[in-house]
């Protein structure tokens, strides 16, 4: 009968994979011990690792202590022990400091002259995603034509009492017709391989960013100047030219400009609503203005009158609903003014007023120039923007 070894030595055994000679109670107490100590090491806390290993290198340090610096120093010495004397060109690597007291570096000396940071800044565009005030589903297909229709059933008659065994009369739907005319977009750039190389991936991103910023700017800029042109079916003329800037005095209601253009909307929604001179009722969604204009309604006095509850601000600061209609502040929108007949405000019944189609939306194009050593960006689409029912339309003017 053999000794029974200890836990230690099976487990010293198995490490050196030489368990032949174990026996049966042996083994199983390798089982257990296994599981024991595999138990422990999936519980073991694993502390992270920081994967920020990248650091900035300088020119020159006050203590010398840069990699660049130690590489030239132990070179220079090598230089001297070899009775070769030190190369003095490599001197203008360590000259100029980083500090801002010091001289900018020279840009033909040092390659990159930046670090850039993995963050493009684009251009600011004008853009307030007016395309959400389009008339919605709106599509054309390849193959039908560069031409859309929309169709507006008007009213029929109301129904009459008729006498015993009197027949009805017919009663018909007037239709009113609304064309778009699908137009080709292009817009082209060309990012050189040579730049791409200098300053790393992110040019090509920030060339593809801004050409579609472009494309926003343009679409909201186009569906403002349909809405600014168009022949308004309701229109609200404010009692005095709105004043930018008043001097306001006392508690409340000496701002004018402001009770004028609560008023105007006010009375816009109602006439719009009832229909008063157009050829039915509209329901009146939103209301366009630049932040000059939303201004007048951000300058209040002290809130004792019913107007005050009526506006509505989000956590940004703008205008989020005035008298109910939900509030665009676009910076394309005519600015406040005090130009005669100058339209400050435009409210629209979005259900109807503009529309806007698309037969492609925009898409880009790549495309290699071999001859040049750049690649083309192309970006193309078919849309068609456009006024609709003008009576879906109200602006909001100076006198």
């Amino acid at each position: 009968m053999t000794d029974e070894k200890s836990n230690s030595e099976i487990w010293k055994l198995w490490m050196n994979d030489d368990i032949d000679n174990l026996s049966l109670g042996e083994l199983k107490r390798l089982e257990r011990l296994s599981s024991i100590k595999g138990s422990r090491k999936e519980n073991e806390i694993i502390e992270p690792v920081s994967k920020l290993e990248m650091e900035g290198e300088r020119k020159y340090t006050s203590d010398g202590a840069g990699k660049f610096t130690t590489w030239f120093n132990d070179y220079k010495d090598k230089q001297n022990e070899e009775g070769q004397g030190t190369l003095t060109f490599f001197n203008d690597y360590f000259t100029n400091a980083d500090s801002d007291s010091g001289c900018e570096d020279i840009v033909s000396d040092w390659s990159p002259a930046d670090n850039y940071a993995k963050q493009v800044w684009s251009t600011a565009v004008c853009e307030s995603n007016l395309m959400s005030l389009c008339v919605k589903r709106l599509h054309i297909n390849a193959g039908d034509g560069l031409g859309l229709q929309i169709k507006l059933a008007g009213k029929i008659a109301a129904p009459s009492e008729k006498a015993s065994c009197e027949c009805n009369s017919c009663a018909s739907i007037t239709f009113t017709t609304y064309p778009l005319t699908i137009k080709q977009l292009g817009l082209e750039s060309v990012v050189c391989e040579k730049d791409s190389f200098d300053v790393g991936g992110d040019l090509m991103q920030s060339y593809i960013t801004a050409m579609k910023n472009s494309y926003v700017e343009y679409f909201d800029g186009q569906i403002y100047n349909e809405l600014k042109t168009a022949t308004e079916g309701t229109t609200e003329t404010l009692p005095t030219a709105l004043a930018c800037d008043p001097a306001l005095s006392g508690s409340c209601c000496s701002d004018t400009a402001l009770l004028d253009m609560w008023n105007a909307t006010n009375n816009a929604i109602a006439s719009m609503r009832e229909g008063t001179g157009l050829k039915q009722p509209y329901n009146p969604t939103h209301i366009i203005i630049s932040p000059s204009v939303a201004k007048v309604f951000k300058r209040m006095q002290t809130p004792t009158t019913s107007f005050y509850k009526d506006v509505v601000f989000d956590s940004k600061g703008k205008l989020s609903s005035i008298c109910g209609l939900k509030a665009v502040e676009y910076c394309g929108a005519q600015s406040c003014c005090t130009d005669s007949g100058a339209v400050v405000a435009i409210i629209v019944d979005s259900s109807r007023a503009v529309g806007c189609v698309f037969g492609k939306r925009p898409h880009m194009y790549s495309f290699f120039q071999s001859n040049c050593n750049s690649v083309r960006l192309d970006m193309w689409s078919f849309v068609a923007i456009s006024e609709l029912d003008c009576d879906g339309i109200c602006h909001i003017k100076n006198p």
